[in-house]
């Protein structure tokens, strides 16, 4: 039988990391109605997202809020350029990953232990110091709605880009590799007419071993491995669907490929 060994009741949501030494890194939000200075454009209240840490056990640690870090770090013009449907919840922060010893050196923007977060609505991927909780570096690049950035092993940055591909035949999303030193795409995955990669919120996804690529369409309900040429080489799709009366998809929020040798064999 299953049970709760210990739970951290708060606004928790998007996106959960574990360090190796069992730290756990979550995202929480909260209405805040206090006006932030310097940026009228945003609404009151607003939703504001905040970076927890907990210790193995669920005892916090530490919390940082995510919109003083933006505004008063060196990319505050990230907050001027909310658009007019998010003012009320300008970051919308969905992703979270701590950054490791071999994360840090291959990516000369971030340290071992600092986090790489994803700002939807900034456009924005950043990191984020937890000693200073400081935002030490940001960028923003040619996707829009972004979800789930990871750092490869080649220092190189791997995304879902939900509208980069601005509603063309293939679908409105696409996959993107990008090189964080040079803002150049170094592959990507567009989908086809035949079958479109189309997600408008959520997706993720995981560069495997063998080089492919493992992808949550999360609105069309699908799972998918692409090769580097862009071969689907299996897919889920699936199998409920509304049909014609309500047209609705149970989504699939996220998938990972797990080594089953780091499994318990008990389970």
């Amino acid at each position: 039988d299953s049970e709760v060994i210990w739970s951290y009741l708060a606004n928790t949501h998007h996106d959960v990391d574990v360090g190796p030494d069992g730290r756990i890194y979550v995202l929480t939000h909260e209405l805040v109605d206090q006006p932030l200075e310097g940026f009228d454009n945003l609404a009151p209240p607003r939703l504001d997202d905040f970076l927890v840490v907990l210790s193995p056990d669920g005892e916090e640690l530490q919390k940082i809020s995510l919109i003083h870090a933006v505004a008063a770090s060196d990319y505050p013009h990230l907050l001027h350029t909310v658009s007019a449907y998010a003012v009320a919840d300008p970051l919308h922060t969905n992703g979270v990953d701590l950054i490791t010893v071999q994360d840090a050196a291959r990516f000369p923007f971030g340290q071992a232990g600092q986090i790489l977060l994803s700002f939807r609505e900034l456009g924005a991927i950043g990191v984020l110091d937890l000693a200073t909780e400081e935002l030490v570096w940001a960028t923003r690049g040619p996707w829009i709605g972004q979800h789930d950035p990871d750092i490869l092993p080649s220092g190189n940055v791997l995304l879902f880009d939900n509208y980069g591909n601005f509603e063309k035949s293939e679908g409105r999303s696409r996959v993107l590799e990008f090189d964080p030193a040079t803002m150049g795409i170094v592959w990507q995955y567009v989908g086809s007419a035949k079958a479109p990669l189309d997600s408008a919120i959520r997706g993720s996804q995981q560069r495997l071993a063998n080089g492919n690529t493992l992808i949550t369409e999360s609105s069309g309900g699908r799972i998918l491995e692409v090769t580097r040429r862009g071969e689907i080489v299996w897919q889920f799709v699936n199998p409920v669907r509304g049909g014609e009366q309500n047209g609705k998809i149970p989504i699939i929020c996220w998938a990972e490929r797990v080594d089953p040798d780091n499994l318990d064999p008990e389970f």
